[in-house]
């Protein structure tokens, strides 16, 4: 017994440490995969969901086969241990890969941070403790370096840094700082410009809602002209702009015909009862109609035109409407659209105007990041917003 004690707690075990550690992880990566297979959401895709479990199952049957042949010493499984940590390290990448490409920045980043908390509160415990730990015999010293397994390395990786940075030049230090200035820039440096770009606009959806139920919101004051330059009309003594814009950001699943809301004209977004108004609109049996959003951009009865777009479902799509007192420019995904004239038929506007995002049992998808601004947006200001957060998912900006 004594024997296999001290071949627990030699240097030769660190594999067999590291792998059980790994096991563990990947256990609880496991169920956290479970309970994710039970939420919905729109814009999630399942190809991705079921590679990632499928990558931890593999995982997990490599690191048990692994474990078994360290415990049965069987000499056949050991000499492909190269091999072995090789194929687990490109599961890992891959895993890591598909879950930052579904997931917001910012929620596994702050994982990664708590995770890191923990190592090194351990390793802070195990070098102020060191001479106690260092003197546990028998099972009680084999779990405690199975515990302070991951803790002691990078202890010794700090060591090690270190001991580095005493023997290293001062231009290598210099190159070093600057190299960690530029990655700071190149992280925040985005959100800044971000911030700057929507800094005149009111929230009117921060987050995400549904489609497929109705939510209005009232602008109440935010619709009221508060700068000079922005034309307007009183009502009441009250002065409404009507130079302004609105931002958004719409998500559509694919369905057939067979569900209601997706075989006739479905609101997604409506402000004063078409100034402007988003819908969907799809014709099975004609392929100019089929999947199409469909765009008004004024409220009077006698000019209901509209203006028909295809856009990729499966995909967070921008849409930005520059309202000014003739005519509105419709910009999608970056790129000036169309530009409607209203002629004699300017939209009529009143204080009581309400924003109307989704219907009851409607589409199957999100809008996200909705927006309005007292004056309209620059071409910059527009490409800024788009490109800054067309990688995130949901594309929302919470720092």
């Amino acid at each position: 017994m004594s024997d296999i004690m001290n071949d627990l707690q030699s240097e030769k075990s660190i594999p067999l440490y590291s792998n059980i550690v790994f096991f563990l992880i990947l256990s609880m990566l496991f169920i956290q995969e479970n309970k994710k297979k039970d939420e919905k959401d729109p814009y999630r895709k399942e190809w991705k969901d079921n590679t990632r479990y499928g990558i931890i199952i593999l995982s997990i049957l490599l690191v048990c086969l692994y474990l078994y042949a360290h415990i049965a010493k069987n000499a056949l499984l050991l000499t492909h241990e190269y091999q072995y940590h090789i194929t687990l390290g490109v599961l890992s990448l891959l895993y890591i890969g598909l879950y930052i490409s579904q997931y917001e920045a910012i929620a596994y980043s702050m994982y990664i941070l708590t995770i890191f908390i923990v190592i090194v509160a351990m390793a802070l415990l195990f070098n102020v403790f060191i001479n106690f730990f260092k003197s546990l015999k028998g099972i009680a010293g084999v779990v405690a370096n199975l515990i302070f397994f991951i803790p002691c390395l990078f202890s010794d990786f700090v060591s090690y840094i270190m001991n580095e940075y005493k023997t290293t030049p001062n231009k290598i230090l210099t190159l070093f700082g600057l190299e960690i200035i530029l990655l700071l820039i190149y992280l925040y440096l985005p959100d800044l410009l971000y911030k700057l770009s929507v800094k005149d606009g009111v929230e009117v959806l921060k987050n995400y809602v549904y489609l497929n139920e109705e939510n209005i919101i009232p602008l109440e004051d935010n619709i009221l002209a508060k700068s000079s330059h922005i034309k307007t009309f009183s009502q009441d003594q009250q002065e409404v702009t009507r130079e302004y814009s609105f931002s958004m950001w719409i998500f559509l699943n694919q369905h057939s015909t067979s569900m209601s809301s997706y075989n006739k004209e479905t609101n997604i977004f409506d402000f004063g009862n078409g100034k402007p108004r988003v819908t969907y609109y799809n014709n099975e049996n004609d392929s100019k109609n089929k999947d199409v959003y469909r765009i008004y951009f004024s409220n009077q009865e006698h000019d209901k035109q509209f203006y028909d777009i295809q856009l990729p479902s499966q995909k967070w799509n921008h849409i930005v409407f520059n309202y000014k007192s003739r005519h509105v420019d419709l910009f999608v995904n970056g790129k000036l659209l169309r530009t409607f004239t209203f002629k004699n038929k300017i939209p009529s506007y009143n204080l009581g105007d309400l924003v109307t995002i989704g219907s009851e049992n409607g589409l199957s998808g999100s809008i996200a990041n909705v927006r309005y601004y007292q004056k309209n947006l620059s071409k910059q200001q527009i490409n800024n917003i788009y490109n800054i957060l067309m990688n995130k998912n949901p594309p929302v900006n919470n720092l």
